[in-house]
């Protein structure tokens, strides 16, 4: 029941509200950044969000992977500001994060798609960097490692759906994660899974998923 009621929170505020921008963080709203791993030369970082006066309440956690076709856009972009205050007054933290942009300057077409491979598998391995963060500081961030969900936008649709994939059947990135971690529920704004062998097959059930679009009329 929870991931229904996200996922409509979700749709409510990241789709009707997205053109709405918020030039400061809500009066309500408490934001810490931490770095969370570096990779390459990048310094990754997840600002955490929480309803102010929750700081000592255990609490679901949403990872949130920002959009921009693997090549642009950034965690903190205010459009997104709505949905993250959404998630807090439902006493959900969320933590938006950093990832390695791997098709900047970078070209796929229909008979190479090598570096669209590679850009996903980085994002991915840096979502799996970023849940292990929230698991092994847990205490600290005052989450529950139970109950760890994922959504994101477009490029950041496809790494939650990849993320939750490659979990479910255990491959290669996924091993940094605990064995027996799941993902407690994943929406997707306008993704797919990147496959080159037809319909995936899952090893085991994936974590209950929303699939949001939209198209334009």
């Amino acid at each position: 029941m929870m991931i229904r009621k996200i996922a409509f929170t979700a749709f409510s505020f990241l789709f009707i509200l997205q053109g709405i921008l918020a030039d400061t963080i809500p009066a309500g709203l408490l934001k810490q950044t931490y770095e969370f791993a570096r990779k390459d030369t990048s310094r990754l970082l997840m600002d955490v969000y929480r309803k102010k006066g929750s700081e000592k309440e255990s609490q679901p956690v949403m990872l949130f992977v920002f959009g921009g076709a693997f090549k642009t856009g950034t965690r903190d972009a205010a459009y997104y500001l709505p949905y993250f205050t959404a998630l807090s007054e439902q006493g959900i933290t969320v933590a938006s994060i950093d990832y390695r942009l791997g098709l900047v300057d970078k070209k796929v077409t229909l008979f190479n798609t090598t570096a669209a491979d590679d850009a996903i598998n980085m994002a991915v391995e840096d979502l799996f960097s970023a849940t292990r963060y929230l698991i092994d500081h847990a205490a600290e961030l005052a989450i529950d490692t139970a109950c760890i969900m994922m959504s994101g936008s477009s490029a950041g649709a496809i790494t939650v759906l990849q993320a939750d994939y490659y979990l479910s059947n255990r491959m290669p990135r996924s091993e940094m994660l605990p064995a027996g971690f799941r993902y407690k529920g994943v929406l997707s704004f306008a993704g797919g899974i990147f496959s080159h062998k037809g319909t995936p097959d899952y090893q085991t059930m994936p974590a209950p998923t929303f699939f949001f679009s939209w198209k334009q009329r």
